[in-house]
């Protein structure tokens, strides 16, 4: 789904206040409005706070005093059981448990419970602290509730058969897969993981960012060491939900451990002669129990459903294809007239837009800089040029049938978090920015870089790791333009950036940064001598002090910094 149709928490909506909404539509969206920004502030913590919320949320809901001379407080549901524990305002305890449910979702109920009990025990004091993250949690775990059906579908088993099946995978693949862990997570099938980053539930995620920035180690030399729970990570939180209308022809949900063989992986169709390809064993359930005596009863009105956490942006073309591949018509709601860029840069397609343009300062290794600063540094002036618009949405949300559709969905993901990740390399909320129509900017005019040989000492493509170890880019005063042209040949989009080399003068650089699928990256390159320039060179065109750097090289080095400005200034230094 997209942004602008969210939902109202359930513990916010008209029934659980108690009012209804009026006719005219204006006041609708109006006290729709209110409710959502409501939801934020749930209420304090406290044994009453948490009694209205379980309420609204039709929980039933019981107190009796505890063991130590104070209060527990009790939340049931059909299948869900949360016990909190309170000595005055204190909490001391909370326990989680599912009634006639067996397996993993028993076994893992500790963790769900501790992340419950972090939510109701804040680093900041009671007076000040509020149930807003406990709310979200305790929905979640409503929804599951109110939507398993007795005898016919359990749905925290469900979502714990999936999280079997998906450990299955990524246990094989971050074995197999160069990189390991890392690479299973942003390459394959991703990594599921259940109750955790303050969330209930079954979470996978799917990328991380500079995966492959390189840590330094003093025993061992350099090495890829990239610790897996720091940074910034993507994810989609699995849910279910009703089946709805729009998703008719999507498989109901299945409760099974068992959405892959026994041995994870199988021999390719296309693998012959013995050769050691092997693709995922993928299969449908057999029936259990459970599915079963569905044959005898109404289809089960639920569907999984992934979440994204974040929400990104992607080509309204991309989003087709990820709703087709799962034999759905169109992706829900209205399409409008917003672009990918816009919605990245919160800019509105309005007739004379004026490119968008940001400044930023580029910290420079100190062996490089001959004036001997603490700091050295360059300024750039980022100007993006749309040459086509990209018409976009931002997704919030994935209805699925079987976990094998999320791979490929992920292909895509990949591709558009990096995307966006190099576009905000250059321009993110920086205070010079500037898109309004007028085009008037905050900073003064810029000099242009005089046509001069600079000399440097000697640079080449190891000193990137230097670039990779300097203090974190900030705005400067004054700033070398750089032009970023964004287009798409679907389902290929392409970064096309020009820039002054550093080390011949009257010298152009035209880089291309090609983002695929699965967040792969190709890049190639250009260069245009003035003719002065080329008959200094003998009549040569394109000769760099030291030599070219292989596109392979210059892919790379986007790969690991994930970072336009970093990879420009590390390139104009070579050629």
């Amino acid at each position: 789904m997209v942004a602008g149709l969210g939902r109202t928490p359930a513990y916010l909506q008209s029934g659980g206040l108690g009012i209804g909404l009026p006719g005219d539509e204006n006041k609708k969206r109006e006290l729709e409005e209110i409710l959502r920004t409501l939801a934020l502030k749930p209420g304090r913590i406290s044994i009453e706070g948490i009694e209205r919320l379980a309420k609204r949320l039709g929980y039933e809901i019981w107190q009796e005093p505890n063991k130590d001379g104070g209060q527990t407080v009790s939340i049931t549901g059909a299948i869900i059981v949360v016990d909190i524990d309170f000595i005055g305002n204190n909490i001391t305890q909370v326990a989680l448990s599912f009634a006639n449910t067996l397996g993993t979702s028993n076994d893992l109920a500790p963790q769900a419970a501790s992340i419950l009990r972090d939510n109701l025990q804040p680093e900041r004091p009671l007076m000040i602290s509020d149930l807003a993250d406990f709310a979200n949690n305790l929905e979640r775990l409503s929804k599951l509730d109110k939507l398993s059906q007795a005898h016919a579908l359990n749905c925290f088993t469900a979502i714990t058969g999936l999280y079997e099946s998906l450990s299955r995978i990524y246990e094989h693949e971050k074995t197999v897969m160069d990189g390991g862990a890392v690479e299973a997570m942003c390459r394959g099938n991703g990594r599921p993981r259940m109750h955790c980053n303050g969330k209930v539930g079954l979470s996978v995620e799917y990328w991380k960012e500079r995966r492959k920035m390189p840590t330094w180690s003093s025993s061992k030399g350099k090495e890829r060491d990239v610790a897996m729970d720091k940074g910034k990570t993507w994810r989609v939180i699995i849910e279910i939900d009703e089946l709805g209308a729009e998703c008719a022809s999507l498989d109901t949900v299945r409760t099974s451990e068992n959405w892959v063989g026994k041995n994870t992986i199988k021999p390719s169709d296309d693998s012959m002669f013995g050769d050691d390809d092997y693709i995922i064993d993928w299969v449908d359930p057999e029936p259990s129990v459970e599915n079963l005596m569905e044959v005898d009863s109404a289809r089960p009105n639920a569907r999984f459903i992934a979440r994204l956490d974040p929400p990104i942006v992607i080509p309204l073309l991309d989003e087709v294809t990820i709703f087709s591949s799962l034999g759905l018509y169109s992706p829900p709601g209205q399409i409008g007239a917003t672009t990918l860029d816009g919605l990245l840069f919160h800019r509105a397609l309005v007739p004379d837009l004026r490119p968008l343009t940001t400044e930023r300062k580029i910290y420079l290794p100190p062996h490089m800089d001959l004036h001997g600063r603490v700091n050295p540094s360059v300024n750039h002036r980022y100007t993006l040029h749309t040459l086509k618009p990209i018409y976009a949405r931002e997704v919030w949300e994935i209805p699925f049938g079987h976990p094998r559709q999320l791979g490929p969905i992920f292909q895509i993901f990949r591709q558009y978090v990096l995307l966006a990740t190099l576009l905000r390399s250059c321009f993110s909320s920086h205070p010079t920015a500037t898109n309004s129509s007028s085009g008037a900017s905050t900073t003064s005019p810029l000099p242009q870089p005089q046509p001069k040989q600079v000399q440097t000492p000697p640079f080449t493509p190891d000193d990137l790791d230097s670039f990779l170890s300097t203090p974190t880019p900030e705005p400067p005063t004054g700033s070398m333009p750089i032009d970023i042209s964004l287009f798409s040949d679907p389902p290929t989009p392409t970064l096309r950036v020009i820039f002054p080399s550093h080390v011949v003068p009257q010298r152009l650089i035209s880089l291309e940064i090609e983002v695929s699928r699965n967040g792969g990256v190709a890049a190639r390159y250009s260069i245009v001598d003035s003719p002065e320039q080329v008959a200094r060179q003998g009549g040569v065109a394109g000769m760099g002090r030291n030599g070219l750097v292989g596109e392979d090289v210059v892919a790379r080095a986007v790969e690991v910094t994930e970072d336009v400005g970093m990879t420009v200034e590390w390139l104009r230094r070579i050629v």
